[in-house]
């Protein structure tokens, strides 16, 4: 990172500069984002990043470390530095049906390995031409050993096809059959 944070956060502010930051402050530069992610530990990040490695899903290089940020009363707080990745949410917009399999397998392997993903489709992300997740430091967005993962799966990505219906004209009948089943299925 060439940027420090102090200079980062003395520009943007402690909120950051990405409106979708909802669980954390998140912050867009060049190639890359900041995130500072006070709920989840160093320690809880790598262990995600593992999981996500044991599993095959992709996600974009991430470095994690815990800094005292004097700034903005912030203190101790984890540091998640990611880069930037290509949003799928417009191709899975236009083209939901190419995408369907994919979706699926990412959350067929997650499930299988006791792992639950936030799988919204603001949340996928092409990571060198592979879809795979970008939102994985907070305690929301990434779950170890949980029974319902496919369930939990399936509510994620049926509320967000559904709130992309509404605000951006999706129309996929297949994704949201997907999530209903993945809803329904425990």
């Amino acid at each position: 990172m060439d940027r420090t944070l102090k200079d980062i956060l003395m520009e943007h502010g402690p909120s950051g500069n990405v409106e979708s930051g909802r669980n954390c402050s998140v912050y867009r530069l060049e190639d890359s984002y900041v995130k500072l992610a006070d709920d989840v530990t160093v320690d809880t990040v790598e262990m995600y990043m593992d999981a996500l490695d044991a599993t095959g899903i992709a996600y974009p290089d991430t470095e994690v470390w815990q800094q005292d940020i004097p700034y903005y009363g912030l203190g101790e707080t984890t540091v998640v530095h990611q880069d930037a990745a290509e949003p799928a949410l417009e191709e899975l917009i236009a083209e939901p049906e190419r995408y369907i399999n994919r979706i699926r397998e990412i959350g067929l392997r997650a499930a299988s390995n006791d792992i639950k993903i936030d799988l919204g489709l603001d949340n996928l992300a092409f990571i060198e031409g592979e879809l795979g997740i970008v939102d994985f430091n907070d305690q929301e967005a990434l779950w170890l050993d949980e029974d319902l993962a496919l369930h939990l799966m399936g509510s994620h990505l049926l509320n967000s096809v559904n709130k992309m219906e509404r605000e951006q004209g999706l129309y996929s009948p297949e994704l949201y059959e997907l999530a209903h089943n993945w809803k329904k299925s425990v």
